[in-house]
């Protein structure tokens, strides 16, 4: 029986996504590849992704928040850091970590500094940061999210909410594909989470003769 044309359009382009990923995946060092804000059946989690079995000894996850110092001025502040040595990424370059995420408007950033070297309830360092990602249901000129935003990412980055289709609890925000570039909130979407293992959901195929 011959392999019929819609089948093998969906294990081509299949193919070409394993592809592009693995792809992807050799270029990167360690990125924050999936965050779960809003607790669900994998509680709140930070997923990062990168080289197969790094060492992430080294490295820190700092939780941010905005704090509100009156007359309207807000400052970023770090609420948790989360030092990461004596972890790794797994065989297939993922590692996750439960965080108590602030589900307001935060963000999360991945330093490549120990964790004692970050001081909660100050500013966050502006040097050193691998990745980013800020989150909350608002807009980039919120006065919350602006000063996140200039803290902790490029200038003219945005945010993404993970309640943004209605579903918090039930998706998570996610890279697609896995890893990417650094800073591209663009790179996320939301989808059902995907613990510890690829973003990328199992292709199903059919023939329809």
């Amino acid at each position: 029986m011959t392999i019929s044309s819609a089948f093998g359009r969906a294990l081509g382009l299949c193919l070409i996504t394993l592809f592009l990923s693995t792809t992807t995946a050799n270029a990167q060092y360690v990125v924050i590849n999936e965050i779960e804000v809003f607790e669900g059946d994998n509680g709140q989690y930070v997923e990062l992704f990168g080289d197969p079995s790094l060492d992430l000894s080294g490295l820190s996850i700092a939780l941010v928040k905005a704090t509100f110092l009156g007359g309207g001025v807000y400052e970023a502040q770090v609420y948790n850091v989360l030092d990461l040595t004596g972890e790794t990424l797994n065989e297939d370059g993922f590692a996750s970590f439960d965080l108590p995420l602030n589900t307001t408007i935060a963000a999360v950033a991945l330093y490549e500094m120990e964790g004692g070297s970050i001081e909660l309830d100050s500013a966050p360092p502006s040097d050193d940061i691998i990745d980013a990602l800020v989150y909350g249901n608002t807009s980039p000129a919120n006065p919350q999210a602006a000063t996140i935003l200039q803290s902790l990412m490029p200038a003219g980055s945005g945010l993404i909410y993970e309640g943004g289709e209605g579903n918090a609890q039930s998706q998570s925000i996610s890279r697609f594909q896995d890893g990417g570039e650094a800073f591209d909130v663009n790179s996320y979407v939301l989808q059902a989470p995907t613990k510890g293992i690829s973003n990328i959901l199992v292709c199903f195929f059919f023939d329809p003769t």
